[in-house]
């Protein structure tokens, strides 16, 4: 038997478990919320993400760890800011024969620290695979065609998660740089919000893509800084998912750069989205300063979203930089 347990019942936890129904034998998703688990096992739906979408049947949801020990491979699709504690409370039901797969898209800060060294630090053991791309739950729910960046330093691993998911209409790159893909995932969220600035200033298409250039550019050498590899932007993991990330209208980071561009936010409020791109932004500046790295882009982004400069008057700031004045 080939079971999959899914820490997570939210979106990309219920898409990513009904595309394993249709590779594995049972797929277990762990959700907290109560009336989600009676949908998805009696209605087969995700009443709170997917109303809509009807789930397999092999797809079991839980609120015990308690099937854990059984799966061969564990995915952990929870927000960045819970990956730490989730890890910690899944330990005592992990196998280490099992394969660990991380989707978490962000950083813990302060130190900066990476999602894959958070699992790391509470699990242990080399069977860790980070999983980064352009992958909108909604559409992998429905079945519409996708891809995506495996990377890890285990091979079987990494053959044993794509398994998992692979299918006709949702394909999987593989990679060995655990660095720069899952930077990629990190830094999508960063530059998406700064192209988000530029789409509330109302920013022409020549200047906007110019700007987009420059911000594959700067994702480039913070990744190579990091000791990543130079192939790694050109995955689905960096430019293919900065550029739907900081194109559609889904994007919650596109959306938060967006509302500061059109000065409808300030540095006051706070939701966890907007606290969540504070913090990265902030962590990723660091990085930079740090590195001595030139990154104009970045520090536009900061600039705007942590110091409360005028969107405009900063975005003047920026342009000048670009053409080396």
């Amino acid at each position: 038997m080939s079971n999959v347990f899914i820490v997570g019942a939210g979106s990309i936890g219920t898409a990513l478990a009904q595309l394993c129904s249709m590779n594995m034998d049972n797929i277990f998703i762990w959700g907290r919320a109560q009336h989600v688990i009676d949908s998805i096992n009696i209605d087969r739906i995700n009443c709170d993400y997917f109303p809509e979408a009807h789930l397999s049947n092999n797809i079991t949801a839980t609120n015990s760890f308690d099937f854990m020990p059984s799966c061969d491979i564990v995915f952990i699709c929870v927000p960045s800011h819970a990956v730490r504690t989730v890890s910690r409370s899944i330990k005592p039901h992990t196998s280490p024969e099992s394969t660990i797969v991380c989707l978490a898209k962000g950083i813990e800060y302060p130190p900066l620290k990476r999602m894959s060294t958070v699992v790391q630090e509470e699990l242990g053991g080399d069977k860790l695979v980070v999983m980064s791309g352009p992958n909108f739950a909604d559409e992998i729910v429905c079945s519409k065609r996708t891809g995506t960046t495996l990377a890890s330093t285990d091979r079987e691993s990494l053959v044993q998660s794509k398994a998992a998911v692979e299918c006709d209409k949702f394909v999987v790159q593989t990679s060995t740089d655990v660095v720069g893909v899952e930077l990629g995932g990190v830094l999508k969220n960063v530059y998406s919000m700064a192209m988000g600035i530029c789409d509330g200033l109302g920013v022409n298409e020549n200047a906007y893509h110019f700007v987009f250039s420059q911000a594959v550019k700067e994702m480039y050498k913070i990744i190579l800084s990091e000791g990543g590899e130079p192939e790694s932007i050109f995955l689905s993991s960096g430019i293919g998912d900065l550029s739907l990330t900081a194109s559609s209208n889904k994007s919650r980071n596109r959306t938060l750069g967006l509302l500061y561009g059109k000065s409808i936010l300030s540095n006051g409020e706070g939701t966890n989205v907007i606290q969540e791109g504070r913090k990265s932004i902030t962590a990723v500046k660091g990085l930079c300063d740090e590195r001595g790295l030139d990154t104009p882009l970045i520090e536009f982004t900061y600039n705007v979203i942590r110091e409360n400069q005028n969107s405009y008057g900063a975005f003047k700031n920026l342009w000048q930089r670009l053409g080396g004045r």
